[in-house]
């Protein structure tokens, strides 16, 4: 399977635009194999994402607003017909769950998580099976020094701007978005730790 890990780079980066607009690192990573980056929460959807979206668009919308009973019908319609590409399957699609009456993603720990165990029709899924084993503990550590370091750099930034800074709004939101930054930094220092407990078991 070729390298899909994603140019750290851009990563960190794409973290650090998004922390500007308010969003939330998370304390896990991105579970589509070979991606590592870690997952960012968006407020006004309270739906996790991937900001590595040129490599593999992950958006849980578990918890997200539910689609509406057509919107339902035309996924599942256009799964049918095989319509939808991967992109789009990438995201928008969830799967069928009938407790909630809603498409949502399946479970980790389910079997059926295989794509060898599903039918054809639901068989292009959104979400592929993550092999945490495939995972290099080097190239996730790459990933997460890269966020930390644009963490660490939007924070000196704004430390640099509150120090020149006259206006009494705009220094609170300074400071608000230090506050941000400094739980993110935290977050991403937890994934760091983990992923080398990780390591240190296998």
């Amino acid at each position: 399977m070729p390298n899909r890990l994603a140019d750290p780079t851009k990563a960190s980066s794409a973290i650090a635009q998004k922390l500007l607009q308010g969003w939330t690192l998370l304390g896990e990573t991105c579970p589509v194999e070979g991606c590592l980056v870690p997952l960012m929460l968006d407020p006004k959807t309270a739906v996790k994402h991937c900001v590595n979206s040129e490599v593999c668009g992950y958006c849980d919308e578990q918890f997200g607003p539910p689609l509406s009973f057509q919107q339902r019908k035309e996924l599942e319609d256009k799964l049918e017909d095989g319509k939808l590409n991967e992109s789009e399957l990438g995201k928008s699609l969830k799967f069928s769950n009938e407790e909630n009456g809603r498409l949502s993603p399946p479970k980790a720990s389910d079997h059926a998580r295989s794509p060898s165990s599903r039918s054809p029709t639901r068989g292009a899924i959104l979400f592929r099976s993550t092999n945490s084993s495939s995972k290099s503990a080097l190239d996730e550590s790459t990933v997460l020094v890269a966020a930390k370091r644009a963490i660490l750099s939007k924070m000196f930034s704004c430390s640099e701007a509150l120090i020149s800074c006259g206006d009494v709004n705009e220094s609170k939101a300074l400071m608000s978005l230090l506050t941000e930054s400094l739980q993110a930094l935290q977050v991403a220092n937890s994934l760091s730790v983990s992923s080398s407990s990780n390591e240190e078991k296998r």
